[in-house]
């Protein structure tokens, strides 16, 4: 299956992850990104650094239910490729992962990284064109301006 028919910045999925094989993984918004459908899976994610069972994007290529990716033509789960992706999941054991959160002064993003690293919080209101924000530490906190904007998606870069 070809999921950048769908997963791609315009195209018609509702998920904000970016499947072209062009698309840099660092750029991809799928590792520790958060899942537009958590299928009710506690600390779900596209893809759960080091969790298959966290991981949306995992569950929903093991499915054969209306869960299932790719939603048409699909009549059966292949075995290795399901594998493969278990073994990508679980080698994932470096990459940061960040939480959105509020408080009574304002919504913010905590960067949990390895200790010693540093990460470019990139923001965007389209997924395709990117600003540079600020450089984040591993275990940084970042206060998130009141925007106008409808919708504002974020993302973790290291640093070239």
């Amino acid at each position: 299956a070809n999921c950048a028919f769908c997963h791609r910045p315009g195209g018609v999925s509702q998920a904000g992850w970016d499947g072209r094989f062009d698309t840099a993984i660092t750029n991809q918004s799928i590792v520790n990104a958060a899942a537009f459908n958590t299928l009710c899976i506690t600390g779900a994610r596209v893809i759960r650094s080091g969790s298959i069972t966290q991981s949306v994007m995992r569950v929903r290529l093991n499915a054969m239910d209306n869960t299932a990716m790719p939603p048409l033509a699909k009549t059966l789960v292949d075995p290795t490729g399901v594998a493969l992706l278990d073994s990508w999941i679980v080698s994932l054991t470096n990459a940061p992962n960040f939480s959105v959160g509020a408080d009574a002064i304002s919504a913010f993003l905590q960067v949990h990284g390895q200790q010693g690293m540093a990460y470019n919080l990139q923001g965007s209101t389209n997924l395709s064109s990117w600003s540079q924000l600020t450089t984040l530490f591993d275990s940084s906190l970042r206060r998130i301006p009141d925007t106008n904007f409808p919708a504002r998606f974020f993302r973790l870069q290291l640093p070239p």
